[in-house]
């Protein structure tokens, strides 16, 4: 019996590892000039950023990320910025001040489609 209690325990431990970082995955829009699209390939964790600089120019940057005790690490040209997802509030949380808001496959395909065009206009 105590073997069986303890070998639940230790897959119910690891399958929670290994699903760390899911919540990230997705399309998240923090306004309707930014976006940020968070991608996994194996271990590896990708941040893509959609928007509109400061010079009005939409511009498409991407940043390698990985997840470390369950926050999202996104390496930047200034050094790492954490993302934590906020289950609360249904909230991505950069760099615990900036919230944005996961989109649906539909909405997130269109945003995208909509940002890339406007990306090979300029």
């Amino acid at each position: 019996m105590k073997r069986l209690l303890t070998l639940c325990v230790v897959s119910l431990l690891t399958s929670s590892w290994a699903f760390a970082g899911e919540q990230y995955l997705g399309t998240w829009r923090a306004s309707s000039k930014e976006l940020l699209t968070i991608s996994k390939d194996g271990d590896e964790y990708r941040a893509a950023f959609f928007r509109k600089n400061v010079k009005f120019e939409y511009e498409k940057m991407a940043f390698p990320a990985t997840c470390v005790d369950g926050i999202l690490l996104i390496a930047g040209d200034q050094g790492n910025v954490g993302a934590r997802y906020d289950a609360t509030k249904d909230l991505l949380m950069l760099g615990g001040v900036k919230p944005f808001k996961k989109l649906d496959e539909a909405e997130a395909s269109a945003k995208l489609a909509e940002l890339e065009r406007k990306l090979q206009a300029q």
